[in-house]
C-alpha cells in the first residue's frame, strides 16, 4: 500500500503497471511477481530503499518491466520471474550498458 497527496507522477505509474499487468494476464502473473522480487530485494538482498540511497522502487519496476519484455514466453509463475530476474542481472554488464523496459543500450 502506498499513501501519497499531490503526486501525479505515483498514479501515472500506477496505470501503466496496471496496465502491464493486464498484458500479461495469467491470474496477476506480474503483480505477483512484482510483490515477490520487491520482497526479495527489500528483505534478503537488503537493496530496495531509495530514502537510503539504494535501489528507488521505480527502478526496481523498470528492471521486472524489462525482464518480461525479453522473457515474457518463457515466465509463468512468480518463482520462474524472480529467478530470471536474479539471473539476467547476476551478469548484467553494468559498467558497459544503461537498461530500458526494452532491454540493454550501450553506453557512449
Amino acid at each position: 500500500m502506498d499513501i501519497s497527496a499531490n503526486a501525479l507522477g505515483g498514479l501515472y505509474t500506477l496505470c501503466l503497471l496496471e496496465k502491464v499487468d493486464k498484458l500479461v494476464g495469467d491470474r496477476h502473473l506480474f503483480k505477483r511477481s512484482m510483490v515477490l522480487i520487491k520482497a526479495w530485494c527489500y528483505f534478503e538482498a537488503r537493496i530496495l530503499s531509495s530514502q537510503n540511497g539504494l535501489l528507488a522502487t521505480y527502478a526496481l519496476e523498470t528492471l521486472v518491466l524489462c525482464i518480461f519484455n525479453l522473457f515474457r514466453p518463457q515466465l509463468t509463475t512468480p518463482i520462474i520471474v524472480l529467478a530470471k530476474f536474479l539471473e539476467y542481472f547476476a551478469n548484467f554488464d553494468w559498467l558497459g550498458c544503461c537498461l530500458t523496459i526494452r532491454g540493454p543500450v550501450a553506453c557512449q
